[in-house]
């Protein structure tokens, strides 16, 4: 089953969830867009070929505001609306300039130089008893420390003030997270 405008908007708090818009924001986006896509390359083609797998104008939209909502790859969106990683990256490409005539779309990934200097992230390792079993100690020991340990991530403001606090992790994984996946909520 694949994500359908027509599904996934009879339930609202899902909808917005998802793209980051309501429903009737929504529409005003593509009574916006939809005359531009009208009289696009995309509808003059009149030649035989496959049918898309997004019947609906509305089904493109809604996967690009899912893409931009979340900035997961072309073959995930792929997945959820059953289309090859090609093909939305052709859609992509036909639908993007579209909105941005109509519409202001910030798309930027980095971090300024103030965001991250406002956040401070750091992993603890605390050294801990060797465990018995054999498929514990693979979990717990830390190459870098040559010991058996567990590993804490604590995110700060710049003033000290502690942000979040991780659950203990064995030795073993990697905690750092990426900055915009962390959940700054206060204890």
């Amino acid at each position: 089953m694949s994500l359908t405008y027509s599904n996934l908007s009879k339930r609202p708090h899902v909808f917005q969830r998802m793209t980051g818009v309501d429903v009737s924001e929504f529409q005003e986006i593509v009574n916006r867009v939809h005359p531009l896509w009208e009289t696009s390359i995309e509808s003059l083609k009149k030649s035989a070929g496959r049918w898309s797998v997004l019947k609906t104008f509305e089904d493109k939209v809604m996967a690009l505001l899912v893409y931009y909502r979340t900035y997961i790859t072309h073959e995930f969106i792929g997945h959820l609306f059953g289309l090859h990683n090609s093909n939305v990256c052709r859609l992509f490409k036909k639908l993007e300039p579209l909105m941005g005539k109509r519409l202001a779309i910030k798309k930027d990934r980095t971090l300024t130089s103030d965001v991250i200097l406002k956040l401070l992230a750091d992993v603890t390792e605390q050294p801990i008893q060797r465990p018995i079993k054999n498929y514990k100690r693979k979990k717990t020991y830390s190459g870098k420390k040559k010991r058996h340990t567990r590993k804490v991530e604590m995110i700060m403001q710049d003033n000290g003030k502690i942000m979040s606090v991780s659950h203990s992790h064995g030795g073993r994984k990697q905690v750092l997270s990426h900055l915009l996946q962390v959940n700054l909520l206060p204890l």
